[in-house]
């Protein structure tokens, strides 16, 4: 089995695409105590320390290194948020260490979205880091484009065909996915492989013979459904043709609640237009506000609002955007195991709490677009 750690929800379902594309029976965990022992060939665990403190982060990490590394797993792929938001460097040194690995190869830039690294600068689209939305990331805003100054830490950067020498953590500089590949040569049993989802296709290359499977997946084509929009980078589906043709109602949250007032009067509202149409979309339409506490707060309450929503009805597609959002409310709906059953579009995944078979649950990075399958 090989199993892959990421540090958010939405990027363990991206990686789980990946592994249905090769043909893989794949699981994602939000709780692994134990490796699952059939039916899966590739087990990602979505560890949410991207909200941890980074001491958290790294003891998470630490137990799920040593939990793995005692479960025989075949190999270990740490997945990191492609633009370097979270504890990317505690999590790595605590994964080498508990795996007993010497080095870390980093590749998180995935140049098939325009994400790359050229001569240790970041650029989306042609355009510095520091100068994209993710400056004004809530939780961890993208101060530089510098990648060494973004990590503060001591690491080194290499280029393509470039080796590296000594212990530690090595960054690639990479502009497509071809130089992206051109550093597999570097993976060997002492190296822990680490980054981005172009990178993991790579790297899952090696490990598996490379088998496409074309997606089954045709579009949700019902109006029994809860969407929830949670993310400060979305890409918004409350204009969408699904929505207005089916006359989903629209719910933004309350100023005053996303302002800090008790949200109770508001989930009283939503309850009640829940039980007339057994749909709705949730979102936050107010400009982000940085600050961990403040986002965490936005989490619980609009996870609970659909917790809340469930006791009403439970609509047969729950759906999701952003990876925190997504956690929280998985959390308190007491999901922690999922069977990965279709990837709707490059980081878009669609499955079912294990055991479950009458609600599906989709999901996707903030920043990602929903792709053109999402509805039929």
């Amino acid at each position: 089995m090989i199993a892959v750690i990421a540090d958010d929800i939405t990027g363990a379902a991206e990686i789980a695409g990946i592994g249905l594309r090769f043909g893989l029976r794949v699981r994602l965990s939000t709780n692994v105590v134990t490796p699952p022992a059939d039916n899966c060939d590739l087990l990602v665990c979505a560890t949410n320390t991207r909200s941890f403190s980074k001491e958290e982060a790294a003891t998470e990490s630490t137990r799920l290194g040593d939990l793995l590394h005692a479960s025989g797993c075949t190999a270990v792929f740490k997945k990191t948020d492609s633009v370097l938001r979270g504890h990317v460097v505690s999590e790595l040194r605590a994964l080498m260490k508990s795996l007993n690995l010497r080095r870390a190869l980093l590749l998180p830039q995935n140049p098939s979205r325009g994400r790359v690294i050229r001569e240790g600068m970041y650029y989306v689209d042609d355009v510095a880091l520091d100068c994209t939305p993710f400056r004004h990331d809530p939780e961890f805003p993208a101060f530089t484009s510098d990648v060494v100054a973004l990590l503060r830490c001591q690491v080194c950067m290499l280029s393509p065909g470039e080796r590296a020498g000594g212990d530690g953590i090595f960054i690639g500089n990479a502009t497509s996915t071809g130089e992206i590949a051109s550093y597999l040569p570097l993976i060997t049993r002492e190296v822990l492989a680490a980054g981005g989802a172009d990178f993991f296709a790579e790297w899952l290359s090696r490990q598996v013979a490379c088998t496409s499977v074309e997606s089954s997946f045709h579009g949700i084509d019902e109006a029994d459904v809860l969407i929830v929009c949670g993310s400060t980078a979305r890409h918004s589906l409350h204009e969408s043709a699904y929505i207005n043709s089916r006359g989903i109602p629209v719910c933004n949250m309350p100023e005053e609640v996303f302002e800090g007032a008790s949200p109770d009067a508001w989930i009283v509202r939503l309850r009640e237009l829940y039980a007339q149409h057994h749909s709705m979309l949730l979102h936050i339409d107010h400009a982000p506000r940085q600050g961990n506490e403040f986002a965490a707060r936005l989490r619980s309450v609009m996870a609970g609002a659909v917790t809340s929503l469930f006791d009403v009805h439970i609509p047969h597609e729950l759906i999701i955007e952003g990876g925190a959002t997504a956690f929280a409310i998985l959390q308190m709906l007491g999901w922690t195991d999922f069977v990965v059953e279709n990837e709707v579009s490059s980081g878009v995944i669609r499955m079912a709490p294990h055991g479950t078979s009458s609600v599906h649950v989709t999901m996707k990075p903030g920043s990602y677009p929903w792709g053109e399958r999402l509805f039929n």
